[in-house]
């Protein structure tokens, strides 16, 4: 009878072996094991270490750590040439777990060995694992230049999956850029290859943002029929942030038809929701939102008092010092019955820096 088990070369078994007998050790016994046990400076078990880092994963750090150890073996070529790669794994692992500085020195040494990378597929990974660093850090610019970089290695090599993820990553650092049209067009080359099957999420974010693109274009009626055709894709992933946002988004659509009271009453509604489900920040933005419409249909004294619990609702969430002096101005602004081209900018302007899309 012909086997049913995977069909596995010695080198991969003694990893997966290796790999068994290292989950059951400490994070520091791991290391140790990972840079002596001869199993462990192979391929394998590195590429076996690296896919145990991510965010769903048990102890991440201390996998990164082990596989970082076990690619600096001096007598193995082939191990060294993942170790940019290890360092760029362990960094992300320390970036989700919050440890922004240890995780900036570990993206630093895998930066300074990208010249050691012999695969344009490892490299396109470890620089697309530095963006998410400067996405974090909020460096927008460098993430997109890394970005677009990757791409250009992985064209023609990548499975569609691989490029589609760095085209999202692009089209995100876009957005924040504020450079919509390019954002719109890159998330819309990896839409097609996208199925919600596969990575029902990525599916969402890409096509969510996509949405958002066309709205801040102008493009309503284009924006509608993309959230009308993700209708039951937004249900079936159930992830409360991101149906505040698509709704968010319809409210936007309502405001830009020219239905300012029916969005006003979707950004208070959306204010609550947000708030019921702990997303303050949201339901300062959402209560931004509510101001601005609130002052086009002539209501000063509510959108005054509505900008005001926008300012105290974002300053509990801590957000950062700029967009909270946007707010600030826009109270300002209120006070002083500026014209309503300025407060447009004003709001404009506000509800971009505190957005976190």
């Amino acid at each position: 009878m012909e086997s049913m088990l995977p069909d596995f070369d010695s080198e991969e078994l003694e990893a997966r072996q290796a790999e068994v007998e290292l989950s059951g050790l400490s994070g520091e016994a791991r290391v140790e094991a990972a840079r002596r046990d001869p199993r462990c400076r192979t391929r394998a078990f590195i590429q076996l270490a690296m896919s145990r880092t991510g965010p769903g994963a048990v102890d991440p750090i201390g996998w990164g750590q082990a596989a970082v150890a076990a690619a600096s073996s001096e007598d193995r070529l082939c191990c060294r040439e993942l170790l940019p790669l290890a360092w760029a794994r362990l960094g992300n692992a320390l970036r989700f777990k919050g440890q922004l500085r240890a995780a900036l020195s570990a993206f630093h040494y895998a930066a300074e060995l990208e010249d050691e990378i012999a695969d344009p597929l490892d490299l396109a990974q470890v620089w697309s694992l530095r963006a998410s660093l400067h996405f974090e850090m909020e460096e927008h610019r460098e993430a997109a230049d890394l970005l677009r970089d990757g791409l250009k290695e992985v064209r023609g090599l990548a499975s569609d999956s691989f490029q589609s993820v760095l085209e999202v990553k692009l089209g995100l650092a876009l957005v924040h850029l504020e450079e919509f049209r390019s954002a719109a067009d890159t998330l819309g080359r990896a839409s097609t290859r996208l199925h919600p099957v596969e990575d029902l999420r990525l599916f969402l974010v890409a096509h969510h943002n996509l949405a958002y693109c066309e709205v801040e274009r102008g493009h309503f009626g284009q924006a509608a029929r993309i959230l009308a055709a993700l209708e039951h894709w937004y249900y079936e992933l159930d992830d409360p942030k991101l149906l505040v946002l698509r709704d968010w988004l319809f409210g936007r659509i309502l405001a830009g038809r020219g239905h300012l009271e029916q969005a006003a009453d979707v950004f208070g509604f959306l204010r609550s929701r947000s708030l019921e489900l702990g997303l303050v920040h949201f339901a300062g933005r959402m209560e931004l939102d509510r101001g601005e419409l609130l002052y086009l249909l002539g209501s000063s004294d509510e959108a005054e008092q509505s900008v005001a619990t926008a300012h105290a609702t974002l300053e509990a969430a801590g957000c950062q010092q700029e967009a909270l002096a946007a707010i600030l101005l826009l109270r300002q602004g209120l006070e002083r019955h500026k014209a309503a081209s300025e407060l447009l900018a004003l709001f404009a302007t506000a509800r971009r820096r505190a957005q976190s899309l």
